[in-house]
């Protein structure tokens, strides 16, 4: 499943308070809006390439994790836990 976090779309950005969303095996995820990481959230990087742009937030005290691929962050990037596999 193709998946662009666009910050202009309506109501856009992801908000993960429970459970892993896990980017996988993708083509290139251009993302420009937030992801927030509550404690208890995990965002993974599992595959693919994934580019978050200037515009671009991943915060919280949740954790995000890179195990796969490849990701290029330029915007904010402020999280409690990064783990590098």
């Amino acid at each position: 499943i193709p998946f662009d976090n666009d910050s202009t779309a309506s109501g856009g950005g992801v908000h993960l308070q429970h459970g892993t969303l896990n980017l996988a095996s993708g083509g290139l995820n251009s993302n420009t809006g937030s992801f927030a990481v509550d404690d208890g959230g995990a965002l993974q990087f599992g595959g693919g390439t994934h580019t978050l742009g200037a515009t671009s937030t991943v915060t919280g005290p949740g954790a995000v994790r890179f195990s796969s691929g490849s990701a290029t962050e330029t915007g904010t990037y402020n999280v409690t836990r990064t783990t590098i596999e």
